[in-house]
């Protein structure tokens, strides 16, 4: 097989687990098909290494976790068997709980007298606040 660069063989050693996030999304397209022919490619050449899919809307989960897994080359051509990857599956079925809520920064009454800096103080002080306080934290800004 032609390697894609001469620098890859340096990093070969160094596969690390590759990890594909809504894996929902490319299963059952062109996407998903480049997506895995690219992975079973760098098994070519840095060896196996561990693949983790995640998704929250995956149905049919097992189908998914076999088109992750694709399968491995056992023997010799002309006469390879292929055979599956052992895959391993997580369903978590805990519901999570949420705490939310909407919180806006008000501004001074006479915001001509107030510099921009001085805005954004209170605002990053607000914000920084909130998010020491908690495991995780959503921010957005809209703007129409």
């Amino acid at each position: 097989m032609k390697r894609p660069s001469p620098a890859i063989d340096e990093l070969a050693p160094f596969c690390p687990p590759i990890i594909l996030d809504e894996i929902h999304a490319v299963v059952g397209n062109k996407r998903g098909v480049h997506l895995i022919t690219a992975i079973e490619r760098l098994v070519t050449i840095c060896g196996e290494f561990q693949r983790i899919g995640l998704s929250a809307t995956i149905r049919p989960l097992e189908k998914v976790a076999e088109f992750l897994g694709g399968f491995s080359m056992k023997g010799v051509p002309p006469t390879p068997a292929y055979l599956p990857r052992s895959v391993t599956t997580i369903r978590t079925c805990r519901q999570k709980s949420y705490s939310l809520r909407i919180l806006t920064t008000p501004l001074p009454a006479n915001t001509e007298s107030v510099s921009p800096d001085e805005i954004w103080e209170d605002l990053v002080g607000t914000c920084k606040s909130i998010i020491m306080h908690n495991r995780s934290t959503l921010l957005s800004n809209v703007i129409r």
